[in-house]
């Protein structure tokens, strides 16, 4: 990592933006707050309830304001670019953010507005004592220690994106970006909450009637139900890959092409594996092949040029794209034959990113040294002997 100094310039713009982020925050906030929870009596909402939507409603709004200026800030772009020789890894992003003059600046104003906030604003609409307002406070503080860093990751994350697809045009602000956060802030973190009257009475009825005398066994049906989830998208991923390699051996056996053991086959369903999976000889040729894995249908892999690639995590609500998240893979290994990438299960969508623009990825398209296959289309092209000829 190279060293960081201080910009005068830098901190004054954090300075300013920060603590304008906390003033629209809370007028927004407020502005929601003037007319919400009709009838809350009848459908209750207790006061309490009430208040944690609106600390809730304002951590996201700080949220989308603090990404967003963190986003188009060009001299902490450029400086988290010319900061590492190569992507770094979460460990090394932590250290990066706490250290940082933008963190360290919001951090301190996260201070001062829990300590001058209102004493009423943390009791919770009931007379509580001091140690109650203390721990209240310190809630507070918690979140919004938890959205700032949350906001700085996702920041770190597009930064990193652009920087793979050459894309210079993340660091430009446009005020009709600024005015399109705004209103999505206002609209879907603020005005969104006025229909939760609506779904809150049934959802109280349930939890009185059903839940508050099961809370621990509902609590382990919850955790059982992710458990199941999460162990049936493996098995389904793990059959897919057994068939690929049953496919493969069968078509191997039936041409006389000459296939090596396969190393790990389904190491790559857990984690990042660096080295080619196997070796395939045929028609006169070698390729060496690396497994990669799109776990879920719904994800989307995205290709860069110099071996690395993204893997895009979505979270939608009725086919509505909520949020985001963002995971690194290798696609790149060393060795002196042809060299091929094989995506085994596929997910439904692969990109390559190129020059800050996305395209479709072909099937069978080259990458600079690698071709790149899903698991049918590498078999059909093994046979016909057109790998690597596109």
């Amino acid at each position: 990592m190279t060293e960081r100094k201080l910009n005068v310039k830098n901190i004054l713009y954090n300075c300013v933006m920060y603590v304008s982020i906390i003033i629209s925050s809370i007028l927004i906030c407020k502005i929601f707050d003037a007319g919400f929870f009709f009838g809350e009596e009848e459908m209750g909402i207790s006061s309490n309830i009430k208040n944690i939507i609106y600390i809730l409603s304002y951590c996201l709004v700080n949220y989308t304001y603090t990404h967003f200026f963190l986003l188009y800030n060009e001299y902490a772009r450029k400086k988290y670019y010319s900061s590492f020789s190569t992507p770094p890894a979460f460990k090394e992003n932590f250290k990066y953010i706490v250290k940082s003059q933008e963190y360290i600046i919001q951090l301190f104003f996260t201070v001062i507005l829990i300590l001058i906030i209102p004493l009423d604003f943390t009791s919770f609409g009931e007379d509580r004592n001091i140690s109650w307002i203390i721990f209240a406070r310190i809630i507070l503080f918690a979140a919004n220690i938890i959205i700032l860093f949350c906001a700085h990751i996702s920041t770190l994350t597009d930064w990193k994106i652009a920087h793979k697809n050459n894309d210079n045009e993340i660091g430009k602000f446009k005020i009709k970006k600024l005015i399109k956060a705004i209103i999505m802030s206002f609209i879907i973190y603020c005005a969104g909450f006025y229909f939760l009257p609506v779904i809150w009475a049934p959802i109280y009825t349930l939890f009185n009637f059903l839940i508050k005398d099961n809370i621990v066994f509902v609590l382990c049906a919850i955790v059982l139900a992710i458990i199941i989830i999460a162990v049936c998208v493996y098995i389904s991923a793990y059959n897919k890959r057994k068939k690929f390699i049953k496919q493969l051996t069968k078509v191997c056996d039936e041409n006389s092409f000459i296939l090596s053991s396969v190393n790990d086959p389904y190491i790559s369903l857990l984690r990042d594996r660096k080295p080619y999976n196997f070796s395939v000889t045929a028609h006169g040729k070698t390729y060496d092949c690396k497994l990669l894995c799109g776990l879920r249908k719904k994800s989307t892999l995205i290709f860069g040029m110099n071996g690395e690639g993204l893997c895009k995590h979505t979270f939608k609500i009725f086919k509505t794209e909520v949020m985001h998240t963002y995971t690194d893979f290798t696609y790149s290994f060393d060795s002196s034959n042809k060299k091929v990438v094989i995506i085994t299960p596929a997910p439904s969508d692969l990109f390559v990113g190129d020059k800050g623009k996305q395209r479709i990825l072909d099937n069978g398209e080259i990458l600079g040294e690698y071709s790149v296959y899903k698991a049918e289309g590498f078999i059909n092209a093994l046979e016909r002997d057109v790998i690597a000829k596109n």
